[in-house]
């Protein structure tokens, strides 16, 4: 990993995790401008002293390089539910800087509020386009228009378009684009995406897990966001992996976050009809939340497995209280908790604020993007930073891991991780590692394949 003039060197399914995240934000009209933490005294590389910087794209000026964060900080459903990627991004830049900067040049970071919205979120890309380098950290899960990006020229008037790295992505014109990275993509769809009978990808991590924990086939209910329906083909995709690797489906369930708690009544009432073995939770966690308290209030005494995409979140542990133990989540990154152990981890705990999914994979944006321009400095010097040089760098990045913070990843792939860590909610309300054993060690698994229509195959 190349980071030489910035520090030392040694440093699930996507739709289902739509409230992991949640945190305080305010709206912001894309004019906010900060100064990334370049306040105290700033290391100075050699290969600075004497450099003589020039303005080389949009966004990147003789002292600064500025990057947009996008992110849905003001979404009237749910406040603050992105807050953890602009907290993270900024404190990314302040940590670069405070370390000699980027290309020579210190990191200066705007913020959009996206609102989970369709027409802010391609307005945050217009903004970014026109002001910014590139977007670093964005997190837009109603972004259902990418063309900004795609169509977006350059300090030279070509259409290059504007790299962006983004930490989910839930519309397959949004992680198709060229100029999207994703640490890692959606499972469901390959691009370019299509409809009807198709093929279909989904990771066999959770099966290996539950398979392990099970000892064999084992059977139970598979709960899916209904909130959008662009989560529908990467879920029903994961499910029938899972199906095809031992996990039979007793029946799938669209939850709402506007169900009230009378209909899970009858979900619970299915959950003890069926004698199912395991609850596969991919929506939000107020609804897992219910569903277990349903069953306790029904007596049901079959599920041996409840696992939630969403739940690795301190407002899970305060919210389900005395249904929450047991509860088991499946991570792409290392459990915070073992931030002793990776240095990496240890400064992102550290430095950001808020520790949840949107904050971890958009401080491995920075990362990502850290490298990309160090190799364009490499390749390039210290005045090569064009949009098209950064995209052809972030192509060529693959396995990445952020100093092993975050699963095995290929940006430019596009494709789900197959690798996780599973995590388990004790009795005293603390999370601990379930599986695999070793402290730093991620399971992987593979990326399976089906051929289904998943509008008909959704039985919810």
């Amino acid at each position: 990993m190349i980071r030489a003039l910035t520090r030392p060197a040694v440093v699930g399914m996507a739709a289902a995790l739509i409230l992991s995240a949640c945190g305080s934000g305010e709206r912001n009209d894309g004019n906010d401008i900060g100064d990334g933490g370049t306040a105290g005294a700033a290391e100075v590389s050699p290969e600075c002293v004497d450099a003589e910087l020039e303005s080389t794209e949009i966004g990147v000026t003789d002292k600064a390089i500025v990057v947009q964060v996008s992110a849905d900080t003001g979404a009237p459903a749910a406040p603050g539910l992105a807050s953890g990627s602009v907290d993270a991004v900024e404190a990314w830049a302040a940590e670069v800087n405070a370390n000699g900067g980027l290309a020579c040049r210190q990191v200066e970071v705007k913020t959009y509020d996206s609102k989970m919205d369709p027409t802010e979120s391609r307005n945050a890309m217009v903004s970014s386009c026109e002001s910014a380098f590139a977007s670093v950290g964005d997190t837009m899960l109603a972004a259902a228009d990418s063309r900004p990006l795609a169509e977006c020229k350059d300090q030279a008037g070509s259409e290059t378009g504007q790299p962006q790295l983004q930490t989910l992505g839930l519309f397959a014109n949004q992680y198709c684009n060229d100029t999207t990275y994703f640490l890692f993509g959606p499972s469901g769809d390959p691009c370019p995406a299509k409809e009807g009978k198709r093929e279909l990808t989904g990771a066999t991590a959770i099966s290996d897990y539950l398979q392990a924990e099970a000892g064999g086939e084992t059977h139970g209910m598979f709960g899916v966001s209904a909130d959008n329906v662009s989560t529908l083909a990467t879920s029903v995709a994961v499910f029938e992996v899972m199906a095809n690797g031992g996990m039979k489906i007793d029946r799938m369930i669209g939850a709402k976050s506007t169900d009230t708690s009378a209909e899970y009544t009858p979900r619970a009432t299915a959950l003890k009809d069926d004698e199912s073995q395991f609850v596969m939770w991919g929506a939000p966690f107020p609804g897992f939340i219910q569903l277990r308290q349903e069953a306790v209030a029904q007596g049901v005494k079959s599920v041996e497995h409840w696992l939630c995409t969403a739940c690795y979140d301190p407002a899970f542990v305060d919210a389900a209280g005395e249904v929450g133990p047991g509860t088991v989540v499946p991570l792409s990154h290392l459990p915070f908790e073992e931030a002793e152990g990776n240095e990496e981890l240890g400064t992102f705990t550290e430095k950001v604020k808020t520790h949840n999914l949107f904050a971890a994979l958009a401080w491995s944006d920075g990362r990502l993007f850290e490298e990309a321009v160090n190799r364009v400095v490499e390749a390039d010097g210290v005045n090569g930073l064009t949009r098209a040089a950064l995209l052809e760098q972030l192509d060529g990045i693959t396995d990445f891991t952020n100093d092993g913070m975050i699963a095995k990843t290929t940006p430019s792939a596009k494709e789900a991780t197959v690798c996780n860590v599973f995590v388990e909610l004790t009795d005293d309300g603390k999370w601990e590692r379930a599986f695999p054993e070793a402290e730093g060690e991620f399971h992987c698994g593979d990326l399976g394949r089906v051929v289904i229509d998943p509008a008909t195959a959704f039985k919810g």
